[in-house]
């Protein structure tokens, strides 16, 4: 028997709950942000002073230590957090299309989907992971725009662990219909 990075369940049901947890994080992600959006938009083009400068402020304190947002003007400080939830908006969109084909290969115990979802969230989380470490050591910028380097790393080992376990289930679901077509031979686990 091979290795189960779920314990206490099969590796199948472990990233079916991992997949639904993602399906409700994106879902929510996206009406957070795009409410976000919206109303970003809606209190750059409001008349009342009080309120843009009170919004204002609060954003300039979020940028607080960052090199370039720390000064800047006020167009740019709202044409910088529209970027960035516009960004986080297509990330969650394309999360969520990935994670419906997850649970769609899961349900119908299709392996060629959860192979897909396995290589584009994999190579893509690898770029990211790029990005923002190779980006990190050359300036500091983008950790004050992403956090922190722990945080970076804790997610690493979130995404690796989650790779981890849908993988486990792909061979788990693939040794299955493989059994089910040739009876006589047995397959090694993940």
């Amino acid at each position: 028997m091979g290795f189960n990075p779920c314990c206490c369940i099969s590796s199948k049901t472990g990233a079916k709950i991992i997949a639904y947890f993602d399906l409700a994080v994106a879902v929510l992600g996206i009406l957070f942000f795009g409410f976000m959006y919206v109303s970003t938009i809606h209190i750059q083009n409001v008349e009342d002073p009080v309120v843009k400068e009170q919004f204002i402020r609060e954003l300039r304190k979020g940028y607080e230590g960052h090199p370039y947002l720390e000064n800047a003007d006020e167009e740019t400080l709202f044409s910088t957090l529209k970027i960035q939830q516009l960004g986080l908006l297509v990330w969650l969109t394309i999360s969520l299309v990935l994670v419906s084909v997850l649970i769609h290969g899961l349900r119908k115990e299709r392996p060629r989907l959860i192979q897909v979802y396995l290589i584009v969230s994999g190579v893509g989380s690898a770029l990211i992971f790029c990005v923002f470490i190779i980006g990190g050591l050359v300036s500091d910028t983008i950790f004050a725009l992403s956090g922190s380097f722990i945080s970076i790393l804790l997610s690493v080992v979130v995404t690796v662990y989650t790779l981890a376990v849908v993988y486990a289930a792909y061979v788990e679901i693939r040794n299955k219909l493989l059994q089910d077509q040739n009876p006589a031979v047995k397959y090694e686990h993940a």
